[in-house]
């Protein structure tokens, strides 16, 4: 019988490029696959940025601030307010307003710093769920010593009126 020294290393060679060989086509394969998936359509669609109540009122408080606040709207809590005080419970706390936001925030022309925030109040307003979220809402503002103005959603403004409504960093 006639063994040969050299047949185990080249049989581990050959079964390692093997190997590699079946390893680059599924690579290849894959590469595919995520480049057939990124050019395939997405489900979303541009959507409107405000509704047409939101956009309505926007126009009017423009007009009501008459360039003496910026306004911003649809503006996530987590934006407006941090979680100060120890570190426990910071994320409970954090999560509690990263998906909530208010319809406007006006912050002062020069420096961005909020001077209230108005809610637009409509019918969805009145459900029990809503209310609770809007108590908390008022509270988070209220502590934070930073007013938040509620507006009832109506068909029209009236510029003059809402200025009235609304504290603005350089009135008396």
């Amino acid at each position: 019988m006639n063994i040969d020294l050299a047949s185990g290393p080249v049989a581990i060679v050959v079964i390692v490029l093997l190997a590699l060989i079946v390893l680059a086509a599924i690579g290849a394969k894959t590469r595919a696959s995520s480049a057939s998936a990124a050019t395939k359509a997405l489900p979303y669609r541009l959507r409107p940025f405000l509704s047409a109540a939101e956009l309505r009122f926007f126009q009017v408080l423009k007009l009501a601030v008459n360039g003496d606040a910026r306004t911003c709207p649809k503006v996530r809590l987590a934006d407006i307010f941090d979680v100060a005080g120890p570190t426990e419970g910071r994320v409970g706390h954090r999560n509690r307003i990263s998906q909530k936001h208010v319809d406007f925030l006006l912050c002062d022309p020069e420096t961005m710093v909020p001077t209230c925030a108005i809610e637009l109040d409509d019918s969805s307003h009145r459900r029990r769920k809503r209310r609770e979220r809007d108590h908390f809402v008022d509270e988070v503002f209220r502590q934070c010593g930073l007013r938040l103005v509620h507006i009832r959603a109506a068909a029209e403004y009236d510029a003059a009126k809402l200025r009235e409504k609304i504290p603005l960093a350089n009135d008396p």
